[in-house]
């Protein structure tokens, strides 16, 4: 009877265990980002991915002065890359960051007036 109630428990110990575990996998894998538009003029598209393919947001026609966010999830080490376009057909592409699974991101990536993108990041 007492090898049948340690058998119990230990199911139950590693049922709870398991829970716990999937529970917390997802919330400490995400990347939020904004992506701030700096250069003086609007982009006409803009795509941002999280490499290797954990998702891609697109806008168009973003304002001079105009910002949006977007959240990945990551369960691999990966980095941005983006891709666009600016009013004066100054092309915006480049991969840069990096982003690693186990630890939340809060990234913001700023447009300059060249196209080039800038990055600030705080893990979380």
């Amino acid at each position: 009877m007492k090898k049948r109630n340690i058998f119990g428990y230990s199911i139950l110990i590693l049922i709870i265990v398991l829970m716990v575990v999937f529970l917390w996998l997802p919330s400490h894998n995400k990347a939020e980002v904004t992506v701030v538009n700096n250069s003086g003029e609007s982009i006409k598209f803009l795509s941002i991915s999280l490499f290797p393919s954990h998702g891609k947001c697109s806008v168009k026609n973003l304002s001079p002065t105009g910002s949006f966010e977007v959240e990945f999830y990551n369960f691999s080490d990966s980095h941005y890359v983006l891709k666009g376009e600016l009013q004066n057909g100054t092309k915006i592409e480049q991969e840069l960051g990096y982003v690693t699974n186990g630890i939340d991101f809060k990234d913001t990536i700023t447009i300059e007036k060249n196209g080039n993108a800038v990055l600030a990041n705080s893990d979380l």
